[in-house]
């Protein structure tokens, strides 16, 4: 598993030490899928209209502070049996904009060294195993 990042050519370099620490997985939830869903049928196999539950598992990173210039960044796996997988995203950083979202929260924080720190450390989670 990988996730490098490159800018004007230089060598890609790790984003971070190890992408298995930002291992991010949600709690149970009910998807509902309308019978209008422009989505049911662009699926592998297509979606009934209804509620599933769900979860949504992934590795999530944050990349902030770069300076305005193109990168490439890359990231993969190769899984069991002849399963790989090889991502590449070309992105341009067009300059500083004023932030959106305030991530200075303390859990937002925490997010970034713990595994699935949302059902550990937020308030609204404490019961939740």
């Amino acid at each position: 598993m990988w996730a490098t990042i490159s800018s004007n050519g230089n060598k890609p370099r790790k984003i971070v030490n190890n992408l298995q620490d930002y291992l991010v997985e949600s709690s149970l939830f009910d998807l509902k899928i309308s019978d209008k869903s422009p989505i049911r049928k662009t699926m592998e196999v297509a979606l009934e209209a209804g509620t599933f539950t769900s979860l949504t598992v992934g590795y999530y990173i944050l990349i902030r502070s770069l300076a305005p210039s193109t990168y490439r960044i890359r990231f993969g796996t190769n899984g069991r049996g002849d399963y790989h997988t090889d991502a590449v995203y070309d992105i341009t950083v067009q300059g500083k904009k004023k932030l959106l979202v305030d991530d200075s929260h303390e859990y937002v924080s925490a997010w970034k060294r713990t595994r699935n720190p949302w059902h550990k450390e937020h308030p609204s989670c404490k019961d939740r195993k």
